[in-house]
């Protein structure tokens, strides 16, 4: 059972369903489950044939969690239980090992917002067999900053479906009203207040004062309102129609979530991400994929994923300026773009393949059901 706080468009949860559709490869059968209600990644597991459900949390602190939870494992009796995100770890953690369910957690980000979510992480975590992480740099979180036993904690990359991408044709930005010979900066994700976009919009805003360039938005949640009125607001909203392809010249289209992120990617020049904290973020793998450049923000397993001069670009999360020269260098120099992209798919073929996540979860499970047996 692979058990995640919700089932919205976000990172884990998407990576819960890529996951769940690689498993029957090494002989998994996935259940996937989430503690709200049903989301839009309920509808796309339905199409893929696999078997899930949701519990119909209220909010965060619904205890009625608990005893659907209860009903769900008791009914499907899985061999194992693996968490991901803080509201499904603690809610595994308390009902999966009461239910004698052996409890493989994870976390996907470095938490600096929430500080009782690291104090409760910490008081639960030795209830997990194992706990999961997606970099280096989370692994070194959950030990230092939650105090995980080292002996328990893997690292697992995200991974992703490299001919998938391949077999993906870029957006036709003919389509869209955007210029082709403009560069395009994109940003996508859950537009959250932790994504920083507010830091986005000021790098655009220099930038287009030194260049022309476009930009897009893709995704939506909580901030977007608000983004788009600050957008507004300073002139740079595309509005929807867009008018000529020179209309969008410095200017920015929101044009929420899409099931053709990787087709964005491959008509885009750069991706630019300036979040304040990360784990190991799809959008960042899906970029080195697909051939478009990846400035980011220096944190969490972004540190791990982008080499740079190299590979990509990392800035400071708080450093403005170095974002604007990073993203001015990108669009100016076609060459450096396409030598950073390349080295970027080089790592993402050896590191972020399935078949090399999956060998690191067979082993996962493999050693948390024998341990169980113990």
């Amino acid at each position: 059972m692979l058990l995640v706080t919700d089932l919205q468009r976000g990172g884990t949860p998407m990576r819960v369903v890529r996951w769940a559709s690689w498993l029957p490869r090494i002989g998994v059968t996935p259940i996937v489950g989430c503690l709200a209600p049903r989301g839009p990644l309920n509808d796309e597991l339905d199409r893929c044939g696999i078997e899930n459900f949701h519990c119909d949390a209220a909010g965060p602190f619904d205890l009625r969690v608990f005893p659907r939870l209860t009903v769900q494992i008791m009914r499907r009796r899985p061999d194992l239980v693996h968490a991901f995100l803080f509201h499904a770890n603690v809610a595994a953690r308390l009902v999966g090992r009461a239910l004698g369910r052996p409890v493989i957690t994870g976390t996907a980000t470095v938490e600096i917002e929430r500080i009782w979510h690291r104090r409760v992480e910490t008081l639960t975590g030795r209830m997990s067999q194992l706990h999961v992480v997606n970099s280096h740099a989370v692994a070194r979180h959950v030990v230092n900053d939650l105090h995980f036993p080292v002996n328990r904690v893997v690292v697992v990359p995200s991974g992703i479906d490299l001919a998938h991408v391949d077999a993906t044709p870029p957006i036709d930005r003919k389509a869209w009203n955007l210029p082709d010979h403009v560069p395009l900066v994109i940003w996508c994700g859950r537009m959250d207040p932790i994504k920083r976009l507010d830091t986005w919009i000021e790098v655009f805003v220099r930038v287009r004062s030194q260049m022309n360039l476009c930009g897009v938005l893709v995704g939506d949640g909580p901030t977007r309102g608000p983004l788009e009125m600050a957008l507004r607001g300073r002139g740079l909203l595309l509005e929807a129609g867009g008018g000529a392809p020179d209309h969008a010249v410095n200017r920015v289209r929101m044009i929420g979530w899409t099931d053709q992120v990787i087709a964005w990617l491959k008509a885009a020049d750069a991706l630019l991400l300036t979040s304040g904290t990360e784990g190991n973020p799809n959008i960042v793998l899906e970029a080195m994929a697909a051939g478009c450049a990846v400035i980011s923000s220096a944190v969490g397993g972004c540190v791990d994923l982008i080499e740079p001069g190299r590979s990509g670009w990392l800035v400071s999360p708080t450093d403005i300026a170095g974002f604007v020269t990073s993203l001015e260098a990108a669009c100016a120099n076609p060459a450096l773009r396409r030598r950073y992209a390349s080295v970027a798919r080089s790592h993402v073929e050896q590191c972020e393949s399935p078949d090399s996540v999956l060998a690191m979860l067979d082993r996962v499970y493999q050693r948390v059901l024998r341990d169980s047996r113990r």
